[in-house]
């Protein structure tokens, strides 16, 4: 705790050297408090090592991590990497996504995809839970686009599509959903959205991602 408060006092160096210290100690809110602080710097030479340290900290590491994951930042992406090596925590990945602007983050939809890839009984099971809980029509979407694509997870992305298409109004919830669709999503609803999006949307992009998804299938209907 004398070291948590001395911690901005320290050069980078002994910043470094006592990371595992903290790590040892993150029940302390004071400890934890600069560890975070570490995980969120802009200076790589922290924040890198400060990531080394806490994927190795046992569960109260990954209690931090959680936290860090939500960030819209590199180190949050770093975080939700970190957190990607464990199917057991598809649900903090799933809790970031659903922070507000969270949807937009391709690196989160990556670690997301490996693990469907890797483990989709897993993805399937965590994601089932979240959807049951409502979460945000954008965070959805993402999800949708994070999962095309995966044989295994193919009934429920094309499900959740369904479902958001038909609440869809934003253009970037909407063309998350085209990128999806492209990527091998198929039903005769979607086939029908994406025809209305390829001649009703107002914006040339949604109307292109719509023809294109329409073009990967021949079961769709192109306009």
């Amino acid at each position: 705790t004398a070291v948590a408060a001395r911690f901005a006092e320290l050069s980078a160096r002994e910043k470094r050297r006592v990371l595992p210290l903290f790590a040892g100690a993150l029940d302390d809110e004071a400890v934890r408090a600069r560890m975070l602080e570490a995980l969120r710097s802009s200076d790589p030479e922290l924040a890198e090592p400060a990531l080394h340290v806490i994927t190795q900290a046992g569960e109260q590491g990954k209690l931090v991590l959680r936290e860090v994951a939500k960030d819209i930042t590199p180190g949050g992406d770093s975080a939700a990497r970190g957190l990607g090596r464990d199917p057991g925590e598809v649900a903090a990945l799933l809790a970031a996504l659903s922070v507000p602007g969270g949807e937009s983050r391709p690196e989160l939809r990556r670690v997301l995809t490996t693990l469907g890839q890797r483990r989709p009984e897993a993805v399937q099971l965590a994601a089932q839970t979240w959807l049951a809980g409502a979460p945000p029509l954008a965070a959805r979407a993402s999800l949708v686009l994070a999962l095309a694509g995966i044989a295994p997870l193919s009934p429920l992305a094309v499900a959740e599509a369904e479902r958001a298409s038909r609440e869809a109004q934003r253009f970037e919830d909407r063309y998350r959903l085209a990128q999806a669709a492209e990527k091998g999503l198929a039903s005769p609803l979607l086939g029908a959205w994406l025809s209305a999006q390829a001649t009703d949307a107002s914006e040339w992009m949604m109307r292109h991602a719509a023809f294109e998804a329409l073009r990967t299938d021949p079961g769709k209907r192109l306009p």
